[in-house]
């Protein structure tokens, strides 16, 4: 299959020959010579052509050749006076400067185009920067706003949740736990306790502790998590594979609050494979960050879900409080890092960190 520029040049070549044909083929007759005129002005064609397909050095050579080509026709079929004589070598001198002028416009307009592409480029880059940096100042403010109103509720919860608890404890040692009334209040205690638990999420979310940078070698943050989830791995038949670039560089984080980010990202990778399956961390570098992805073969996540993932109190699951991630996000967003998400239903979620070194 021919390509443009081998198209370009069978235009230009069978142009070229054409018109070269029609002048040594018309009769050299001063009664023809206004015809001879018209195909000497039909070699702009292939020369103005050949500019715009191959530049300015295509459009001198393509002149050139037609120069000579005219000279050789003058000088070999007609019989002109030195005046007319002139006036063709003229027109041969004006091949060339045609050519030249054109290119040099060409290549201009060539130049100016290519500024005004990659200035487009750059406008659609930094608007698309603009509306993921709009779209995190929303997420922010957002979770800023629930967060006071959460920070509230759960410091008027709390107090009184500790009385009920411990009035709770105070009854049942007085009931035997094997009567009904016993069962009750060890359900009731149960329950405090989540409710309790529910509380400390909430305050976490409100009151984020400020994290103590320190050096740290991230895959030495990832061992803990991976040895603290094997009886949750084990109880849910998901395997793990570890993929850890050598020579990583140290990161400056706090390890404990990092280690909550993994340990949330992973409980939820293993609730997202009911059914087993694999998670793979992989740890890579680069130049200016370090990046963990998290990646399950769970049942993915449906599109109309993947930009609330990370809002306050968004959660599919009945048990979720919803605010793991939005946790984890925040966590990651004072390690001055990125967190984001990929997913496909029925293959899996990806959920990957990158923290600057």
């Amino acid at each position: 299959m021919l390509t443009d520029r081998s198209k370009d040049i069978i235009i230009i070549t069978v142009t070229w020959v054409i018109i070269t044909l029609l002048h040594f083929f018309t009769p050299v007759h001063h009664r023809f010579f206004h015809i001879h005129e018209i195909y000497r002005q039909l070699y702009y064609i292939p020369i103005i052509y050949g500019v715009f397909s191959f530049g300015i050095r295509g459009g001198l050579i393509i002149s050139l050749s037609v120069g000579i080509i005219y000279f050789i026709h003058i000088t070999c079929q007609w019989d002109l006076s030195p005046g007319e004589y002139i006036v063709q070598l003229l027109e041969i001198v004006l091949f060339i400067v045609i050519a030249f002028i054109t290119g040099i416009l060409v290549e201009k307009i060539r130049k100016e185009q290519k500024l005004y592409k990659d200035a487009s480029e750059k406008l659609k880059i930094a608007f698309d920067e603009m509306k993921e940096y709009q779209k995190q100042l929303i997420v922010s403010e957002r979770m800023r706003s629930v967060g006071e109103l959460a920070a509230g509720l759960a410091h008027e919860i709390k107090n009184p949740l500790s009385s009920i608890k411990s009035s709770v404890e105070v009854i049942e040692g007085s009931v035997n736990s094997d009567s009904p009334a016993g069962e009750f209040l060890g359900i009731l205690l149960e329950e405090t306790e989540r409710l309790n638990k529910v509380v400390n999420s909430f305050l976490s979310f409100a009151r984020p502790v400020k994290p103590e940078l320190l050096p740290c070698k991230i895959e030495e943050v990832l061992e803990p998590v991976i040895k603290l989830l094997k009886p949750e791995l084990k109880k849910n038949s998901v395997t793990v594979e570890k993929e850890i670039e050598k020579d990583l560089p140290e990161i400056y984080g706090d390890a404990q609050q990092l280690q909550q980010v993994f340990l949330n990202l992973s409980l939820n990778a293993i609730q997202a494979m009911p059914e087993g399956g694999r998670l793979s961390v992989k740890i890579m570098k680069s130049e200016k960050y370090i990046k963990i992805d998290f990646l399950d073969t769970g049942v993915g996540i449906p599109e109309e879900n993947m930009g609330k993932l990370f809002t306050p109190f968004f959660s599919t699951r009945k048990e979720g409080n919803g605010l793991g991630l939005a946790i984890s996000y925040r966590i990651i967003e004072n390690h001055k890092g990125e967190i984001s998400v990929e997913s496909r239903l029925s293959k899996g979620s990806c959920f990957s960190i990158k923290i600057p070194v």
